[in-house]
């Protein structure tokens, strides 16, 4: 039976690549104690490379030790193209999936001694290559677009370049800069940033633009110690995290990170973390202007923030470093993964106006990988090779904690990589299933083999917890509203970027070298000036 992506009127498909192969599970009829191959779908390939969702559903990708094949799964797995290009080790979907990016590490053929493109956008219904180029480099994400899949940008050879679909041969705009290290581009606002890598006693910067003015930045942010920055966008793509970073440093050989957040309107400023120490993940709420971070000396804490980066609620602490929002905003996922031992929390964070409450918590030993249902029901994790080649496997469960269905792999084969079909789910109320059993694992103290048997349990202290500090109920829950559209506040921050210019000015014409971002603020002088006008106090 078909199953019909764009509206989601079924329960996800699960993807499943394994050295049994590549194939897809589904549950029967929303049962996930009972799941079955979808379409009968099983590629038994032994070496299949990579596999992928396009965001909408519609398609499969994956590769195995011969050719990229493309399956359309809303007519029952048909294939509708297929890539003779058997070294593919990187697949993403455009975000329509009218397009499908492939990266294969890069080599020189035998036969005639030219180096080949290895990085190439085909069409998804038709397997052809609309744009083809070298990029030696591996990356976390090559190509990015715009919402309507109408423009694409790379970075190639220091240079970030811009195209059109509909000619991709022509570079349709450009920023050339020394040190661009680093760029994003929201599909949503069409906002582009770039990271400029400072150059010994200069600092690096991150400049937002709104596509295709990329002359007059719109935003600027300037730091020193910054080795690398992560980006990560709001739903709305107006409000911009930046998570900075240093490869070592004095206080830490894993380096130094520093938060900061920009926004379309001009305004930067520094995340305010109540705990010192590394800061392990940070994720927005897909629905609301609200972002959560992890952060601090284990026990980690973890703390709401809103939009304008003010504090709205305190988790407290406890061994942690992932968080996982669900699809529709309403729950929350905190984790210890890694060298953690894989405690689980589930908060419901569905209200704009009342504090998060902890729903449940349990053990989920080995997680390698984590990822909610677009159901926003259901998680998976999973253990998977090569991070750990014993015990591969993974797991359903439901928000209480419940495990709904269990895949061992045999003793000798190794699961590679399982992650959900896409698609979008109506948001559901919220219920603490207090009925159901949760999986916990009862947590003991180590005991050094020369007292085992000599002490009583109740001398045991058990230390694993005894740090954690509980949730902050004085902390309570601020409303996100829009920013205060209050005149007179609005007069305070104008009158107070005028007064910013004019000393700028005045340190120019006394002959001090400004730097980039300190000219782009005199720039905008006549900007403030006017805004003042319009409220009639200029």
């Amino acid at each position: 039976m078909a199953s019909k992506i764009e509206s989601s009127p079924n329960p996800p498909i699960i993807s499943v690549r394994s050295s049994e192969g590549q194939f897809l599970l589904s549950p029967n009829e929303n049962n996930y104690n009972l799941l079955s191959k979808f379409n009968n779908f099983h590629d038994d390939s032994k070496n299949c490379r990579i596999s992928a969702f396009d965001p909408t559903g519609k398609y499969f990708s994956y590769c195995n030790n011969s050719k990229c094949i493309i399956m359309d799964l809303e007519k029952d797995c048909l294939v509708v193209a297929e890539i003779n290009r058997p070294r593919i080790s990187y697949l993403k979907f455009s975000p329509k999936g009218n397009y499908l990016i492939t990266w294969e590490t890069f080599h020189v053929s035998k036969e005639n001694q030219k180096e080949a493109p290895n990085l190439n956008i085909f069409e998804t219904k038709t397997g052809n290559a609309i744009k083809s180029i070298i990029h030696k480099k591996q990356l976390e994400r090559f190509v990015e677009w715009t919402d309507d899949e109408k423009s694409f940008a790379f970075m190639n050879n220091g240079e970030l370049l811009f195209f059109d679909t509909t000619n991709p041969d022509v570079v349709s705009n450009r920023i050339r800069m020394e040190n661009l290290k680093d760029f994003t581009f929201n599909s949503v606002s069409k906002c582009v940033a770039i990271f400029v890598s400072g150059k010994k006693s200069e600092p690096s910067f991150i400049r937002l633009y709104k596509y295709p003015d990329l002359v007059n930045a719109i935003s600027n942010k300037s730091f020193f110690n910054a080795d690398r920055v992560d980006f990560k966008w709001n739903k709305s793509g107006t409000n911009l995290l930046l998570l900075s970073s240093t490869e070592t440093s004095q206080n830490s050989y894993y380096g130094d990170s520093t938060l900061h957040q920009i926004n379309t309107n001009g305004e930067s400023q520094m995340v305010q973390l109540s705990k010192k120490g590394p800061i392990y993940a940070l994720n927005w709420n897909p629905v609301r202007d609200e972002f959560v971070v992890v952060y601090g000396t284990m026990p980690a804490k973890v703390t709401l923030f809103n939009g304008k980066s003010e504090a709205i609620f305190d988790f407290g602490t406890g061994p942690r470093n992932e968080c996982f929002f669900n699809h529709q905003g309403s729950l929350l996922c905190l984790a210890g993964f890694g060298n953690l031992r894989g405690r689980i929390e589930v908060w419901n964070v569905s209200s704009n106006n009342r504090a998060p409450q902890e729903l449940t918590s349990f053990q989920a030993d080995d997680t390698t990988y984590f990822e909610w249902s677009p159901d926003g029901e259901h998680m998976l994790t999973a253990t998977t090779a090569p991070r750990l080649r014993v015990s591969n496997g993974f797991k359903i469960w439901n928000y209480a904690g419940e495990v709904l269905y269990k895949y061992p792999m045999a003793d000798n084969k190794e699961l590679w990589q399982v992650e959900w079909q896409q698609g979008k789910y109506p948001i559901k109320p919220i219920v603490k299933k207090t009925n159901l059993p949760v999986v916990k694992q009862e947590t003991k103290a180590y005991v050094p083999p020369h007292l085992r048997g000599v002490n009583k349990p109740s001398q045991i202290i058990n230390k694993l917890h005894q740090d954690d500090e509980k949730p902050d109920k004085d902390l309570k829950i601020k409303p996100t509203n829009k920013p205060s559209d209050d005149p007179e506040k609005q007069i305070k921050n104008l009158r107070k970027k005028l007064s910013q210019i004019e000393d700028l000015k005045k340190k120019q014409a006394s002959g001090v070298k400004l730097e980039v971002n300190q000219l782009d603020k005199i720039k905008r002088e006549n900007e403030v000036i006017a805004e003042l006008k319009k409220l009639g106090v200029y």
